[in-house]
């Protein structure tokens, strides 16, 4: 663990055990959005390349956007 990390949770374990608990929940909040966002970016690259190949094999039509 990282000596930053180490120092925060070190003045963590000093607050009472309700903002304990939002602290975590916030933490494990922000891993499960980084994991959420890595998994959304592989989808839309997927995404994108068949929107890509499908342009390029002539199955797309010009939208009136």
């Amino acid at each position: 663990m990282i000596a930053e990390l180490k120092e925060v949770i070190s003045k963590v374990e000093q607050l009472d055990n309700e903002e304990q608990k939002q602290i975590a929940k916030l933490l494990e909040d922000e891993i499960k959005w980084e994991s959420t966002l890595q998994n959304s970016q592989i989808q839309l690259r997927n995404l994108a390349n068949e929107a890509i190949a499908e342009y390029k094999a002539g199955k797309t039509k010009q939208g009136d956007w």
